[in-house]
């Protein structure tokens, strides 16, 4: 995480109203692959909702912080709350693929 806050262009500006759009829509497209864990049986309706307030708290952190303090707190928050539901290798290495891919780490 440290290695991208660092690649950031302004980390310590806030994002503009088009880089929250675009974040905004892969914290949606994340909720969506949240959502079919729960129907693929790999994660339950709690482990979900928990999932799902992770993601509704960066989003509402958007126009808070700066790029840097985004990252390094509501996205690692994100991170941290998905590795510790995905107690199966398998399933934190794609979970975790997926967070990264979608809000731009990989």
């Amino acid at each position: 995480m440290d290695e991208y806050v660092d690649t950031l262009e302004q980390p310590n500006e806030k994002f503009t109203s088009i880089e929250i759009e675009e974040l905004k829509k892969k914290l949606n497209n994340l909720e969506i692959k949240f959502d079919d864990l729960l129907q693929k049986n790999v994660i339950n309706e709690n482990e979900l909702r928990v999932l799902k307030q992770q993601l509704n708290g960066a989003e509402q952190d958007l126009s808070a912080f700066t790029k840097k303090i985004w990252y390094k707190t509501s996205m690692r928050n994100v991170i941290g709350k998905t590795k510790s539901i995905l107690t199966s290798k398998e399933g934190r290495e794609v979970a975790l693929g997926l967070v990264k891919k979608l809000i731009g780490l990989e």
